[in-house]
């Protein structure tokens, strides 16, 4: 009975350990627009107080969220596209795509705007999507989250970005 009581504990101890751990992210740091969680595998840089920008283990997927005053999106853009492609990611400017939208998330009103490149990567097709968000509660600031996904994404690295793009919960 002890042995099988003992090999239960190391069992979910060693299930524990190499299970990854994960945090979360307020964005911006002050006055939250909204938050997501990152597993700690993830290479991510929060210095700066209004964003967040994380890469996955194998470098195939780049997640960046931020806020900004309101009428600075194409700034924040611009700065959100200069980042991906300092991480390998060339657009072809012809592939763009923009939709405007309006929808209720986390029950806030949001004017939302989506943009879509296809492009390439080192190693082949590669795409990248923007989305800005301002809601009602708030229309002093602009929410972005920036989404490139490589040629190379595996399994495991996009199984986690999609628990990271599920785990953002708006708060304005």
């Amino acid at each position: 009975m002890r042995l099988t009581t003992a090999a239960i504990a190391l069992g979910l101890a060693l299930l524990v350990a190499g299970s990854a751990q994960a945090k979360s992210y307020s964005v911006p740091a002050s006055k939250p627009l909204a938050s997501l969680t990152i597993a700690d595998d993830w290479q991510t840089n929060n210095s700066d107080p209004d964003g967040v920008v994380t890469l996955s283990p194998d470098k195939s997927i780049l997640i960046a969220a931020g806020a900004a005053p309101a009428g600075d999106e194409d700034n924040v853009v611009r700065g959100l596209v200069e980042l991906i492609g300092q991480n390998g990611f060339k657009a072809d400017d012809s592939s763009k795509k923009a939709v405007p939208s309006d929808d209720n998330i986390d029950g806030n009103h949001a004017k939302i705007s989506t943009l879509t490149y296809l492009g390439k990567d080192e190693k082949g097709s590669a795409s990248v999507t923007i989305t800005s968000y301002i809601f009602d509660k708030r229309p002093d600031q602009v929410f972005v989250t920036g989404l490139l996904v490589g040629s190379t994404v595996s399994g495991p690295a996009g199984d986690a970005a999609h628990t990271i793009m599920q785990s953002l919960h708006f708060t304005p």
